[in-house]
């Protein structure tokens, strides 16, 4: 926005933002709305298939506006909460799958696992995919609506496989659909629960804010824009190893003790990149190594849903309050 459509920064920051305000109150409409219908037809698969088909239409939308300035800000700011709305029609009750696919913890880690390796393989092939095509297509507003285009046909096929999947996955609500509001009261007293989702948010954010400050770390402190595809790729790729790897640990150490582990490893990574960072080669070198170390240390609290239940069931809380905490979950769940 700031580059193609003459967008100031501060109004880009704010378009950018007004999308995960509008999830803070559309995400829990979007999972009460997908438990009532799993209560009514035993799948998730109508509003799966509606945000399959809004997504890509939406996101293509965001990079054709015509105008610049003020008319651009306020476009790309509707098609992004379109395509956000969209977005939250699939991923609510895509996440929601995972549990009721199996009642072993450990094959639902399993399935959490190698969903996360997908999804880090997707995020590598478009961040790759994306620049390339916009230079093939002569790069400005031509590029980034050419690469749109692109983008928004990817999306329409790779959203469909799990979409035609879903039909599969017989789904078991709780009783009755809540929205977050009654989640939340239903899951109060588990301090544990509730712990895990606020480490989730935290670290949720903070890797989202690397990416994004991706392109001006690589410009203004690195010296040289060229370096975004491999900064992104090094804080991308690595999880793609680590989390199975991760996993694994888990099964035979304990979650908790993974995710402590893995936070710290983190935290240390991150609050070493602000001295490291520089236009040498070697701190050029210093910087990737670190990125590569966060990349293979974001272990996220895959497992805080179903901890938090058995925790709940444990203390004879009744199945209403272990649905509820996965509720709350998986509402928050958005990566």
């Amino acid at each position: 926005m700031t580059d193609a459509l003459g967008v100031p920064a501060a109004v880009a920051g704010l378009v950018v933002a007004l999308p995960k305000v509008w999830d803070a109150v559309l995400n829990p409409m979007v999972g009460a709305a997908s438990d009532r219908e799993a209560l009514r037809t035993g799948r998730r698969t109508r509003i799966l298939a509606a945000g399959t088909a809004a997504l890509p239409v939406a996101f293509a939308a965001m990079f054709l506006t015509p105008m610049t300035g003020a008319g651009a800000a306020a476009w790309v700011a509707v098609a992004f909460v379109l395509a956000s709305s969209a977005f939250s029609l699939f991923q609510v009750p895509y996440v929601a799958l995972p549990a009721e696919m199996s009642d072993r913890p450990e094959v639902r880690t399993r399935i959490m696992v190698w969903r996360i390796v997908c999804l880090t393989v997707g995020i590598l092939v478009a961040g790759g995919l994306a620049p390339a095509v916009v230079s093939l297509a002569g790069g400005g507003r031509a590029g980034y609506a050419v690469m749109g285009l692109v983008v928004a046909a990817l999306l329409l096929v790779t959203l469909l496989v799990p979409t035609l999947g879903a039909r599969r996955v017989v789904s078991r609500p709780g009783p009755e659909p809540l929205g977050l509001t009654g989640a939340l009261r239903t899951a109060r007293g588990n301090r544990a629960f509730f712990a895990l989702l606020l480490a989730f948010v935290l670290q949720a954010a903070a890797v989202a804010i690397m990416l994004a400050a991706a392109p001006y770390a690589a410009t203004y402190w690195l010296g040289g824009y060229r370096l975004t595809s491999v900064l992104f790729v090094c804080l991308v790729a690595p999880s793609a190893v680590a989390v199975p790897l991760w996993g694994r640990a888990a099964a035979r150490w304990g979650r908790l003790r993974c995710l402590t582990a893995a936070t710290a490893l983190f935290v240390a990574a991150a609050a070493a990149l602000w001295p490291a960072a520089g236009r040498g080669g070697a701190q050029v070198g210093a910087v990737l190594a670190l990125c590569a170390v966060l990349g293979g240390g974001v272990r996220r609290p895959a497992g805080a849903a179903a901890v938090a239940a058995a925790g709940h069931r444990a203390r004879g809380c009744g199945q209403d309050r272990a649905a509820a905490v996965r509720r709350v979950h998986r509402t928050v769940d958005r990566r």
